[in-house]
């Protein structure tokens, strides 16, 4: 049985998991991001009020531009305007599958915290559109990877606040904790103040269906470690394909 097995001591976040893939051998297909970029911006620019629903060939020549701008950047999108996205992106069903249990676990959370319902809840961070391609990446690799389980060490966060687009926060965000409130990892806080559990990291992991566990005993068949884009003082993150014994 081929799983994989992610030590997430040093947290865990979308760029984490995403160079950590790549460093087992794992990538999207080339094209891929710049047709999800395109679809991105004109589902976005679309969709109003939560209302949206374009058909597949509404995105092929809209926006043929050598650039497209992502207007997504500054406000985010609406879970409607992520679902059309995803609705309509070149994936494969269990790719696209696994990336709406993803958005779903998001778009949860998010409801929570704000008072919203999976129908009005808008993002801004996780609703970017690097996010956004972030997401759609790690669900395309999982799937490429073809693994029978997935299993995930204790989780540590930091502490104190962190700057984002709601003002100065505590750590853990409320997001992660609304979701960390509805899982059964193992969470552990440690001394370095920052955040090391993004929502979408936490959401990937839940949405992809990691186990929480100890490492599983077999042969390493591939170790790529992954790194986020900000220093948080802590090493990256170790991810193993066991073929478990």
């Amino acid at each position: 049985m081929k799983t994989l097995y992610i030590d997430c001591t040093s947290g865990v976040c979308a760029d984490m998991l995403l160079s950590g893939f790549r460093a087992l051998g794992a990538e999207v297909e080339t094209g891929f991001e710049e047709e999800m970029r395109r679809l991105i911006h004109t589902v976005t620019e679309h969709c109003q009020d939560g209302h949206c629903h374009l058909h597949a060939h509404d995105h092929g020549d809209a926006h043929d531009k050598e650039h497209v701008h992502d207007h997504t950047h500054a406000h985010g999108a609406s879970y409607a305007a992520v679902r059309e996205v995803l609705r309509l992106a070149p994936l494969s069903e269990n790719a696209r599958n696994t990336a709406r249990r993803i958005y779903e676990t998001i778009a949860l959370a998010e409801a929570k915290v704000h008072g919203e319902t999976l129908e009005t809840v808008h993002f801004h961070e996780v609703g970017r559109m690097q996010a956004i391609l972030n997401v759609a990446s790690v669900a395309v690799m999982i799937d490429m990877m073809g693994v029978d389980r997935i299993v995930c060490s204790e989780i540590h966060d930091g502490q104190g606040t962190i700057q984002c687009s709601h003002g100065i926060i505590p750590v853990p965000v409320p997001a992660v904790k609304a979701m960390m409130d509805t899982c059964s990892y193992v969470f552990k806080t440690i001394p370095i103040d920052t955040e090391l559990v993004t929502p979408s990291g936490l959401a990937i992991l839940i949405g992809m269906g990691a186990e929480y566990g100890a490492r599983p005993q077999g042969g390493v068949l591939a170790k790529g470690i992954g790194y986020g884009d900000r220093s948080t003082g802590r090493s990256g993150m170790e991810i193993y394909l066991i073929e478990e014994e």
